[in-house]
């Protein structure tokens, strides 16, 4: 009964925990939901991927944890100067270790990679720092294809570059 009458207690919280408002934690202020922990939206750009990718698509990632969830993760994006990458890189900067996915870690080889592609790419993105230094959001904003609940995944799609 004390924890009822705290400020904390939301009886709508208990009661809706599996709803997308407040798992997602999309009906709090940023005061409240600095309290809880925090849950972004994977499964449904995961399924979106899972759905129309195609068998000879790339599909890329910059999260590690999303590559336990797709059914193939072919390249990963993480900035050499973020303080995971001396864990996350093998093989002297090829792969990334969790996925085994090949490794790009600098913006203008994401930019060229992105640019120069030979078949379509699905690049699933978590917001981090080093994508807005080359103004990744605004640049590709057209490919956007989807993104979760909570809008914080986004999934872009480069299709197939025919003019190369």
């Amino acid at each position: 009964s004390v924890f009822g009458l705290s400020k904390d207690f939301e009886f709508y919280h208990i009661t809706n925990i599996d709803k997308a408002d407040v798992n997602y934690r999309l009906i709090y202020s940023n005061h409240i939901k600095k309290h809880l922990y925090r849950r972004w939206d994977v499964m449904n750009p995961v399924k979106f991927v899972t759905k129309n990718a195609k068998k000879n698509d790339i599909i890329m990632i910059n999260e590690n944890s999303l590559e336990y969830y797709l059914p193939q993760v072919d390249y990963f994006n993480v900035d050499f100067k973020h303080e995971a990458f001396s864990i996350l890189s093998v093989e002297n900067g090829k792969k990334e270790r969790w996925s085994e996915a090949r490794l790009i870690y600098k913006n203008e080889d994401l930019v060229n990679f992105l640019e120069n592609r030979k078949q379509t790419i699905w690049f699933v993105v978590f917001p981090e720092n080093w994508l807005s230094e080359i103004n990744f959001y605004e640049k590709y904003r057209t490919n956007l294809a989807y993104q979760g609940i909570d809008g914080l995944l986004k999934v872009y799609k480069f299709p197939k570059n025919t003019s190369n």
